[in-house]
Parts: structure tokens; C-alpha cells; sequence
């Protein structure tokens, strides 16, 4: 029976929200509101033609965020629904002077190669054969982190983190003020990983000697739709 104005109006919602719409059999039927923020979508193989489902593409999603602490920060059970992922680093700073690293899948051989320019120079330099992505957050000259407190911010892009096959590439870049330094430093680097073929499904963010901890600092991971 096609759905006319009368058929329709014989038909009571049970809820809010609910939709009065055409079924496989040509009869009125009743679609239940959805999920908040679920955006109405055609679906072929759905008795009425249509369904409730997440809006597709074109935002990002927070995945893991927190205080940095210890000498490691570790986020795991990634999926590989994103488009890029993206971490962020605010203000790290260590109890003793050291680097700080960002690992793959728990891969500690030394598959990671990084290139980076900073800010006082035009020369690249190749950090090569490390057991984590080297990540200049702010560069200075010898790599290492502050061990109080700085303006420093940095960002590291993932963008084909879900890839099955291949090295997986890397941006990334840094900037901040600290009195460690005697003022501002900073850069932007490449790096990449060439330890294994599968998905990235986990990310640690480490001090490079493996003893310093971290003093402060926070983390966020996003990913993009």
C-alpha cells in the first residue's frame, strides 16, 4: 500500500523523534530516532531504505590524552578507521636532561630514521638507526629536553599510520621558549619507520635514555575522519 497523507496519519509514533517512512513492502513504517548527532542515511539493504549512522568524514576525534609522567606514555588498541592521526606534546619537561622518543607498535629496534632543519640553520641533520622516532620537540643543539618548565608545543603527523604495507612517514615540528636554552628554539623534521609492514596500532611517547622522567607535559592523540 503506498503511503498517502491519510495511511500516514493513521500511524502513531512511539517516541520522539520517530519517522513515518515507506517500507520494502510499500507499506508506512516506523524508523525510531537515532543516536544523537547520527545523520539520516540511505541504506538499500535496510527494510525501509534508510538508517541512522555516524556523520561521514571531516572531523577529528579525540583517541588518548593525559599528564605526562614516568619515563613512558603509552596508547594502545589504536584503530585504523582514521584517515591521519595526529599527537600533540605541550610543555614536556624531565627531571634530568634527555631526549624524548616516540615508538612504534612497541618496536624498539633500530629501525627509526628522522631528519631535521631548526630554526638558526639551514643544514639538515640525520638522526638514523634509533630505537624510536627522534622528535626535536623544540630544537636546540643537542636534542634534549628542558628540566623545568617551558612555553615548548609540538605536533607529529601520522598520515598513513593504517597502511598494511610500507614504511610509515612522519611529520614533524616544534617551538618554545625556555630558560634552559636562553630563549626560543625550534624546528620541523621528517622521520620514519621502517620495523614492520603492519597498521600502527600503538604509539609510546618515551625519554630517550630510558632513566629520565618526565616532570610535566600533557599528550593528545587525535584521529581524522
Amino acid at each position: 500500500m503506498a503511503i498517502t497523507k491519510a495511511t500516514a496519519s493513521s500511524i502513531a509514533p512511539a517516541a520522539k523523534g520517530d519517522l513515518v517512512v515507506g517500507s520494502a513492502t510499500n507499506d508506512a513504517a516506523i524508523l525510531a530516532v537515532g543516536t544523537n548527532d547520527y545523520v539520516l542515511t540511505a541504506a538499500s539493504g535496510e527494510a525501509t531504505g534508510l538508517k541512522w549512522a555516524a556523520a561521514a568524514g571531516g572531523g577529528w576525534t579525540s583517541i588518548a590524552s593525559g599528564t605526562l609522567s614516568g619515563t613512558s606514555v603509552s596508547m594502545q588498541s589504536i584503530s585504523g578507521t582514521y584517515y591521519e592521526l595526529v599527537l600533540y606534546i605541550n610543555n614536556p619537561y624531565v627531571n634530568t636532561a634527555t631526549g624524548l622518543l616516540v615508538r612504534i607498535n612497541n618496536d624498539s629496534g633500530l629501525v627509526y630514521s628522522s631528519n631535521w632543519v631548526y630554526a638558526d640553520t639551514t643544514a639538515w641533520s640525520n638522526m638514523s638507526g634509533k630505537t624510536g622516532v627522534n622528535w626535536w620537540i623544540a630544537s636546540n643543539a643537542s636534542g634534549a629536553l628542558p628540566t623545568s618548565t617551558s612555553t615548548l608545543s609540538g605536533f607529529m603527523r601520522l598520515p598513513n599510520y593504517a597502511a598494511s604495507t610500507g614504511y610509515k612517514v612522519f611529520q614533524l615540528g616544534g617551538w618554545g621558549n625556555t630558560a634552559n636554552w636562553g630563549g626560543g628554539a625550534g624546528g620541523i623534521g621528517l622521520s620514519h619507520y621502517e620495523g614492520g609492514s603492519g597498521a600502527i596500532t600503538r604509539i609510546d611517547i618515551l625519554t630517550e635514555n630510558g632513566t629520565s622522567t618526565f616532570s610535566g607535559g600533557t599528550y593528545a592523540l587525535y584521529g581524522l575522519k
